[in-house]
């Protein structure tokens, strides 16, 4: 939709302006209402510019995976599994436990947040060992 293309190019412009001090506002003032859903590609886009910037804001990262916020916690998935540590492990396999379902993602069995973590934790370990 176009909402959701203003929503992608507004949010890059956010992060690649901002940079990482830009990070915790920007996952912190996403809407998360029911009805608001999040394209794969628009996760995959904003976690890649968040995961590539110097330095990675690896630990404004971590304070959200713990978020009331599910996309801030997809988010945050997505970054840890692309350039977390050994350290990140834990708190993977506890976010496995998330059955918050990803709106409008589809898929059998159903997409969650914690789904999503468990793929970032087997993808981690494969990294770090």
């Amino acid at each position: 939709t176009p909402e959701k293309r203003v929503r992608l190019q507004v949010g890059q412009l956010i992060l690649n302006l901002g940079g990482p001090g830009a990070v915790s506002d920007f996952l912190r003032r996403l809407p998360t209402t029911n009805r608001t859903e999040y394209h794969e590609d628009e996760v995959n886009q904003f976690s890649s510019i968040i995961a590539n910037m110097t330095p990675p804001p690896l630990s404004v990262v971590r304070g959200t995976l713990v978020a009331d916020s599910w996309i801030a916690r997809l988010l945050s998935i997505r970054v840890i599994r692309q350039k977390g540590g050994r350290e990140d492990l834990s708190i993977l396999r506890e976010l496995q436990a998330d059955t918050t379902r990803i709106p409008g993602w589809d898929g059998t069995p159903a997409p969650t947040v914690g789904r999503e973590a468990a793929e970032a934790r087997r993808q981690l370990q494969g990294r770090v060992q």
